[in-house]
């Protein structure tokens, strides 16, 4: 089946759910974006130099941010590695720790054409993990060594000469990734959280944090629920 795009969320047995995410790929770019996000953020993997995570220009055109956004990049920007014959670099990994996802009523739904694809919850204390690797193209699946027991789900091909292949495992989730308190500069919430008045508090949110690499590094992107967010000052 053709379809324009992977669209999923992770779920659980106890009606616990992560936001709908969805990877595309256009000019032989691969980009992933959550819903949640509205259309604001998104990792871009761009061949053959750089990727980036952030704000995307639309939004920060539409919004008129400036490139610094409250004493911070507005999108992190950093170079990959150009894989070698037979080698596999990582760019990215995204993950969905069990003891976070949001408790929803109903499960998401999707227009008729839209492919879709669920993703079963790893066990409590641990995380279901998305991984975007870099590879030669033409390249040899199998074997094909991932840094683990990942599950290919995607293959999507890319400028000079590259592919991008996406795979999803279970894992440990490092609770330590997660500061302590979490604030709104640390972490991409919804607008509203930009609305509240001194003192109002926003309960059960759903976040994401992300790591700053460094060039030749994999970005470390999580969503977590529950946040409650208040506003000091």
């Amino acid at each position: 089946m053709e379809i324009d795009a992977f669209r999923f969320w992770i779920g659980s047995s106890d009606e616990r759910s992560s936001s709908v995410w969805k990877i595309w790929e256009r000019n032989r770019q691969v980009y992933a974006t959550a819903a949640s996000f509205g259309g604001s953020i998104k990792l871009s993997i761009h061949s053959p130099a750089y990727n980036q995570f952030g704000f995307t220009s639309e939004y920060r055109k539409r919004e008129n941010l400036d490139p610094k956004l409250n004493g911070r990049n507005s999108f992190v920007r950093w170079k990959r590695k150009r894989p070698m014959e037979g080698e596999v670099v990582p760019a990215a990994f995204i993950q969905f720790p069990t003891d976070f996802l949001q408790s929803r009523k109903t499960l998401p739904k999707f227009k008729q054409k839209k492919f879709r694809g669920f993703l079963e919850a790893a066990a409590p204390g641990r995380c279901v993990e998305l991984a975007f690797f870099i590879v030669q193209y033409p390249n040899q699946l199998e074997p094909l060594s991932m840094n683990g027991p990942y599950v290919n789900l995607l293959q999507m091909p890319m400028g000079e000469n590259e592919t991008c292949l996406v795979g999803a495992r279970h894992t440990e989730f490092d609770s330590g990734f997660i500061p302590k308190p979490i604030t709104s500069r640390m972490t991409w919430l919804s607008d509203d959280a930009n609305r509240l008045s001194t003192g109002e508090t926003l309960q059960n949110l759903s976040s994401t944090l992300w790591s700053h690499p460094k060039d030749f590094e994999a970005i470390r992107i999580a969503e977590i629920s529950g946040v409650n967010i208040t506003k000091n000052v």
